[in-house]
């Protein structure tokens, strides 16, 4: 039998996936508020959030949701949606957006593939540590551009059939 959800504990399971999420893409270049930002539209209920829902819920300026919001927006990881009869703009976490991210991130290692390997080509005759270094790059850009897109179509066909399963 499903237990009744206490509001104020759901909520500070929320806040804790959004600190979490902001402090695990700080390291990457995300701001920590873009970060939270993130994390509070992929756990929020309802999904779509105006800037003053965000930043009551997570305690940021005016300012800093829209900073950070641009910032999302552009990495296409949320968007904006309308509401019927609301003229305040809302956001939610974009459908699938962490797989075109990752996709995104693989096309980004991908443009560095032709000029590395020209430059591999130019010093295939002077061996040295730049030489193993580029080697290494190049090999790591190949095993990136097969793999993630592997392993996103493993991801999808998990899904489809664990939502199989479910219905």
């Amino acid at each position: 039998m499903a237990g009744t959800l206490d509001p104020q504990r759901l909520h500070q399971h929320r806040l804790a996936v959004a600190e979490a999420m902001g402090a695990t893409f700080e390291p990457f270049g995300l701001p920590r508020a873009a970060g939270r930002i993130l994390g509070w539209l992929t756990v929020c209920d309802p999904a779509e959030q105006s800037a003053a829902d965000i930043g009551g819920a997570l305690h940021l300026a005016p300012s800093t949701v829209s900073t950070m919001a641009r910032t999302l927006l552009q990495a296409g990881f949320i968007e904006r949606v309308p509401m019927p009869g609301d003229r305040k703009r809302f956001l939610r976490a974009r459908p699938h957006g962490w797989l075109e991210a990752m996709y995104a991130e693989a096309d980004a290692w991908r443009r560095l593939e032709t000029p590395v390997g020209v430059l591999r080509d130019y010093l295939a005759d002077h061996p040295g540590i730049a030489r193993e270094r580029l080697d290494e790059f190049h090999d790591f850009i190949g095993f990136f551009d097969r793999e993630i897109p592997a392993l996103i179509d493993r991801f999808l066909a998990e899904r489809r059939s664990k939502n199989n399963e479910e219905s």
